[in-house]
Formats: structure tokens, sequence, C-alpha cells
């Protein structure tokens, strides 16, 4: 009996049912390990605050908190330079006077 031909479709349908029945929810322990661990592999140097830190949200807290961006900087300059006697709200001066 021969063996039927699997499409390249055929492959990727059935690798894409097997992926997703088989992530279940992470129930084990969540330690300091765990969150170094988690930390590794999402961003760049671990300090011990954000060990700390990480380690006082739940997993689903930390994961979404490492997952969704951060807000774009503003747009609005930090410092107004003008010298035309405008005085810049947060107090920053011009060094550069014209």
């Amino acid at each position: 009996m021969e063996k039927p031909v699997l499409s390249r479709l055929d492959k990727t349908v059935r690798r894409s049912a097997v992926l997703a029945d088989g992530l279940d929810e992470y129930s084990g322990e969540w330690s300091t390990t765990e969150v170094a661990h988690l930390l590794k592999r999402t961003v760049f140097g671990v300090k011990v605050s954000d060990l700390k830190y990480f380690l006082s949200l739940s997993i689903s807290q930390a994961v979404d908190e490492l997952l969704t961006p951060s807000p774009l900087p503003s747009t609005v300059p930090l410092n107004s330079y003008s010298s035309d006697g405008y005085t810049d709200p947060t107090g920053a001066q011009c060094i550069y006077p014209r």
C-alpha cells in the first residue's frame, strides 16, 4: 500500500493544529528562577530591581507588561530655546542668546 503524499499546505495545517492544541497556560511555580528565565529572553540585561519588580506581579501581568509596547515619545519639544521674551514652563534657559 502506498503512503499518501501530503501537500505542503496539508503539512502546514497539520502542524498548526498540533501547535494550537499543545499550548497550555503555565501553572508552575513563579519564583526568582522563572522570572529571571523570562527576563533573560525578553530584555537586554537583568537588574535586581527588575527581578524584584516582576516577581511582585503575576505571570500574566509580567508577560503583558513585557509585550505591551511603550508609548511613543512626545512630539512636543522638551525645551524652547527662544530668547524673545518667552518663558519656558519647564524653567529651561536659553544658553545661546541672539
